[in-house]
C-alpha cells in the first residue's frame, strides 16, 4: 500500500480488415499511475483509496496527449 504501480502503453500500427497482413509497429504511448493507499470500502464518494495519473501521447495524423495527475480513487465494492 502507499507504492505507485505504473504500466506504460504500447501503441500499435496495423493494418484494415481488408488490407494484406503487414508487420505491427510499436511505440510507447506513455504511461498509467496508481496509488493505493488503503483498500478498505468506501460509504461515501467524498472518502478516497489513493490517487491515479494518466499521460498518454497519441501516435499518427489524429495524435495529440491527454495527461490528468493525481486524480482521487475510491473503492465502492463491499469484498465477499
Amino acid at each position: 500500500m502507499g507504492q505507485p504501480i505504473s504500466v506504460d502503453l504500447t501503441q500499435f500500427d496495423g493494418y484494415a480488415r481488408d488490407d494484406a497482413p503487414t508487420a505491427l509497429n510499436s511505440s510507447a504511448a506513455g504511461n498509467i499511475t496508481l496509488t493505493l493507499n488503503n483498500n478498505v470500502y468506501n460509504n461515501t464518494p467524498d472518502d478516497t483509496n489513493g490517487t491515479m495519473s494518466v499521460n498518454i501521447s497519441y501516435q499518427g495524423s489524429e495524435g495529440g496527449s491527454w495527461m490528468r495527475n493525481n486524480v482521487p480513487v475510491s473503492i465502492f465494492t463491499e469484498p465477499h
